[in-house]
């Protein structure tokens, strides 16, 4: 049976029938407090665009490598080709030019192209038409789901200032056999960093080049799960 008075009328009527006990030699009955109201959850913040630094020509950035060498990665020349953004980078490794994938970034607003340089402007509208996994937009893409081994990690930063960083990854597709050398290329971009690491098959010798705060930082921040809890 339900109550028929809210738990504020219920207390506010407890006086009473303490005085009327009190009277009796009975003692008052406990008061009963009301149950709090369920706290509203925390809004989910909408995924963090990480490229517009890189996509208006940003740089250079500095990353080192394992070995104390420098890489400046510039981004240059950016333009609007059909409906989407272009930028070229530049790769310079201890002053001389290092040519590697990705040299090239193409956005239509909603996802990413990394392409080769050696593109030119006709077949990069045409790969701004065609379709991408790579969201612009922070969300993950899990590792070796895909044939063709395309993937992005997102790692949000502790709060402040909370940054966003997205790796964007190519590697094994599902249920490849062990890989006997280096199994992976990432290029890793942050919200207010740039470009921040590079690393596997696109760098320099497979080695690790990082920018100054950012070498341990899938050691600090905390990795941004998919709906399913997949990494």
């Amino acid at each position: 049976m339900k109550p028929n008075r809210s738990p504020t009328a219920f207390r506010r009527a407890l006086p009473a029938v303490a005085l009327l006990a009190a009277g009796c030699g009975a003692a008052p009955p406990p008061v009963i407090a009301a149950s709090a109201a369920p706290s509203t959850p925390a809004p989910v913040p909408p995924p963090v665009d990480v490229w517009p630094a890189v996509l208006a020509g940003g740089g250079p950035w500095t990353l080192i490598g394992g070995d104390g060498r420098t890489l400046l990665v510039e981004a240059y020349a950016p333009r609007r080709l059909g409906t989407g953004e272009v930028v070229r980078l530049r790769f310079t490794l201890a002053g001389t030019p290092y040519t590697v994938p990705p040299t090239q970034v193409a956005s239509d607003g909603a996802v990413i192209h990394l392409l080769d340089e050696t593109l030119e402007d006709a077949d990069v509208v045409d790969a701004l038409e065609a379709t991408s996994p790579w969201p612009r937009r922070a969300v993950p893409l899990p590792q070796q789901t895909r044939a063709d081994g395309l993937y992005a990690t997102v790692w949000r930063g502790p709060a402040p200032p909370g940054e966003t960083v997205v790796c964007y990854g190519e590697g094994p597709p599902p249920d490849a056999p062990d890989c006997e050398d280096i199994c992976f290329s990432e290029l890793c971009i942050a919200e207010r960093g740039g470009v921040v690491q590079l690393s596997g098959r696109w760098a320099p010798e497979g080695d690790v080049y990082s920018a100054a705060g950012y070498a341990d930082f899938m050691q600090r921040y905390s990795m941004v799960r998919t709906p399913a809890g997949q990494p």
